[in-house]
């Protein structure tokens, strides 16, 4: 058995910048995490701002499993390792969601140069609209994993997105979110992992 540390959602940006809401400190805290450990998504806020500009602000930080504020860093959507699979948990949003989500977060990143606020009070209101996003039904997204899981023979599914940290047993399936690390939270999980 092998025990991996897991995290999601930091959303890095720019230090200063006020569309960064990654947890100051964060990379002290990582560091200090013992391997193996896992990133899964959205680690780097590349939607919101581009590579250049969180490279030239040392503000890019690497994932191992891609997110959809992230995707094309690490080029990997998935990871199955043992009896367990990493993901990001974007694959589940609704179809509207996916559709909007990179168009609408590069919109409400410019109107945040205006009104701070945007990005939070949009969110809430898509959410309520259409029912989903990080503040929607997350029984809805743990559902969907059970059964993404399950079609895989997977004992244990983990993965972000949510910005809620939560472990529950699903007919027999351990699900596992991960939390965020925005807001001045380091949610940092641990999983084991048989058959890795």
């Amino acid at each position: 058995m092998t025990t991996f540390t897991c995290c999601s959602d930091l959303h890095s940006g720019p230090p200063g910048d006020a569309r960064t809401d990654s947890t100051y400190a964060w990379a002290e805290a990582w560091a200090k995490v013992p391997e193996p450990k896992l990133r899964l998504g959205d680690m780097s806020e590349l939607i919101q701002f581009t590579r250049a500009e969180l490279d030239a602000a040392g503000a890019f930080v690497p994932t191992d499993v891609d997110g959809n504020h992230d995707r094309g860093s690490s080029g990997v959507r998935e990871l199955r390792i043992g009896d367990t699979i990493f993901v990001h948990g974007d694959r589940w949003d609704p179809r509207v969601i996916r559709w909007l989500g990179r168009p609408g977060c590069w919109l409400v990143g410019r109107l945040e140069r205006i009104w701070p606020d945007a990005d939070v009070r949009l969110e809430q209101w898509f959410a309520r609209r259409f029912g989903g996003g990080r503040h929607g039904d997350a029984m809805r997204y743990v559902r969907q994993a059970v059964a993404y899981a399950r079609e895989r023979s997977a004992r244990q599914i983990v993965f972000g997105h949510l910005h809620q940290r939560f472990q529950l047993l699903v007919d027999g399936i351990r699900v596992i979110c991960t939390g965020c690390c925005v807001g001045g939270r380091l949610d940092f999980v641990t999983v084991e992992v048989t058959g890795g």
